[in-house]
């Protein structure tokens, strides 16, 4: 008989959807149990996926769909009940009542969420502590976790891995600018958190400092802050230069970052827990530029598959742009590095196995 994960997380979530798709086609029978009515994506294997919508939305589901969800685990009598988010879909997986219990903390529940309110803080701490086994994507996280929880609360690392069929290599060698242009890029949520405006003006400051060449910046992602930064994009004179591609599916994103010669992502909060879309650009062959924040210099051999900036630091930022920019030898060898990184570090596959050895050391 198959053993039976419960998944409390959000369908709207890619990292719950490709975790609950993996697990099903390692053998496992899954469960989501959400208060999200939509998928983000159709997961490969959505037909043996069970999905139970609960009736209550957030955020006062969190605290009256507990009846629902006890009923509903109590039911199924699962092997093991996964939260994913340390604050309400925890809270809703330690009152379920089953056990064992295993917590993947995904970054802004413990960065941001547990400063917002001390209730917040309170309830987090008694989630993570009431788990049989609590998981971080980044040892900068864990190391956040235990400022709340001590210094040795246990935590285990799983990192989220890519897929580096679907992020194949791209081969960049042959490429010349007289027709197309050069393209600086990055693939992100429109949310000031992600430092988008930073990478516009650094964008427009390069273009002056280098003369205007044939460069452009593509943004991929939408948000609540897209008319702000093109009318940014526009105040510096580069609105002609910077495009906006709008929301694409997760599917999609390996034919954009082909389109570009560098990767940039520039986050301001620490939040930015793991860097996983900056791992699938470094699989494609990218050299990358990320800022000093959050899990995203874990995931960064700096010098070697890119380069780790001070956030906010303009000029720092424009200086590393014109040094790749100016090198095609630099760029390739980075990204020939990044792309080993990923292979021996952060492989799906491997990401999956190393869940599934916690699955068989708390059943």
């Amino acid at each position: 008989m198959k053993q039976h994960i419960v998944i409390i997380g959000s369908v709207s979530s890619v990292h719950v959807l490709r975790w609950a798709d993996a697990l099903t086609d390692r053998g496992y029978r899954i469960t989501i149990i959400t208060l999200h009515k939509r998928l983000c994506y159709t997961p490969d294997h959505i037909n043996e996926i069970e999905i139970i919508r609960l009736p209550v939305p957030n955020p006062i589901g969190y605290i009256l769909n507990v009846p629902f969800v006890r009923r509903i685990v109590h039911k199924l009598n699962p092997d093991i009940v996964h939260s994913f988010y340390a604050l309400g879909h925890g809270f809703l997986g330690r009152m379920s009542g089953g056990k064992p219990h295993l917590i993947s903390v995904l970054g802004s529940d413990i960065f941001d969420d547990i400063h917002v309110r001390k209730v917040y803080k309170t309830i987090t701490e008694k989630n993570l502590r009431s788990a049989d086994c609590v998981a971080s994507t980044s040892l900068v996280m864990a190391k956040e976790i235990r400022k709340l929880c001590g210094n040795d609360f246990p935590i285990k690392i799983t990192p989220f891995g890519v897929d580096t069929d679907q992020f194949a290599w791209t081969d960049r060698s042959g490429r010349t600018y007289d027709t197309q242009p050069f393209r600086f890029g990055t693939v992100k949520w429109l949310e000031p958190k992600y430092g988008v405006d930073v990478l516009i003006t650094s964008f427009a400051r390069f273009m002056e400092e280098m003369n205007q060449p044939n460069a452009e910046l593509m943004i991929v992602g939408d948000g609540k802050q897209r008319s702000e930064l093109e009318k940014l994009a526009s105040s510096l004179g580069v609105e002609e230069k910077c495009k906006f591609i709008g929301s694409v599916s997760h599917q999609n994103v390996p034919f954009w970052l082909e389109k570009l010669d560098i990767y940039m992502a520039l986050s301001q909060l620490n939040s930015e827990s793991f860097g996983v879309a900056i791992l699938e650009a470094s699989s494609t062959g990218l050299s990358v530029i990320v800022s000093d924040v959050g899990g995203l210099p874990e995931v960064v051999q700096h010098g070697h598959s890119g380069f780790v900036v001070q956030h906010n630091n303009v000029a720092e930022i424009v200086k590393k742009m014109k040094k790749l920019y100016i090198s095609s030898s630099k760029r390739l060898e980075m990204g020939r590095k990044g792309r080993n990184l990923v292979l021996n570090k952060y492989k799906w596959e491997q990401s999956v196995d190393m869940m599934i050895d916690i699955y068989k050391s708390i059943i």
